[in-house]
């Protein structure tokens, strides 16, 4: 019992009355057997292998979750209507970062988005906001907005807009003279 405990499962054998935590088990004084633990998670096995595969499945999205996202599997609703996804019985994430509406299918994408939150991490910290052509600026009546990529300084008193990387460390040092 101890060991299932380790992956999640609370393991019951045909002398066990498990009916009390779980009234409908079919398995109940019948076979050993495996309840999941886990918040909203109503799995239950008879096979040890079956125990370890869904032990995994929580491991993943755990690690998924510690990651900023959110995995949702085809047979899940992400009840989110303005997701690309949404309604097309598809594994696929959503980015859980704040202000972010990020979603797509391929988990190989995380990491690429990944980098994109924490280069924009360190665009903030560095005094600056980057916006790609495809988002909506925040600026009031920003000429660039929905056209380019373009970074604006958020520096207090300045409307300095760059257009590319490469210009902002000359930006930066104007305003640590």
């Amino acid at each position: 019992r101890d060991e299932s405990l380790q992956h999640g499962f609370l393991r019951y054998s045909p002398m066990d009355d498990c009916s009390e935590k779980f009234p409908n088990c079919a398995h109940n004084r019948k076979q050993t057997h495996y309840h999941c633990l886990k918040d909203n998670c109503d799995k239950v096995y008879i096979s040890t292998s079956d125990v370890q595969m869904h032990a995994n499945y929580h491991r993943k999205d755990s690690a998924i979750i510690q990651e900023g996202f959110q995995r949702f599997r085809a047979t899940e609703d992400c009840n989110t209507p303005t997701c690309l996804f949404y309604g097309q019985r598809t594994t696929h994430f959503h980015c859980r970062r704040s202000g972010c509406k990020t979603t797509f299918k391929n988990k190989a994408d995380i990491e690429k988005h990944k980098t994109y939150h924490i280069k924009d991490e360190q665009l903030n910290k560095d005094g600056f906001k980057k916006f790609m052509k495809h988002e909506h600026c925040s600026y009031e009546n920003c000429r660039f907005s929905r056209i380019c990529n373009h970074i604006h300084c958020i520096r207090p008193g300045c409307s300095y807009v760059l257009h590319s990387s490469g210009q902002l460390y000359s930006h930066k040092r104007k305003h640590e003279r």
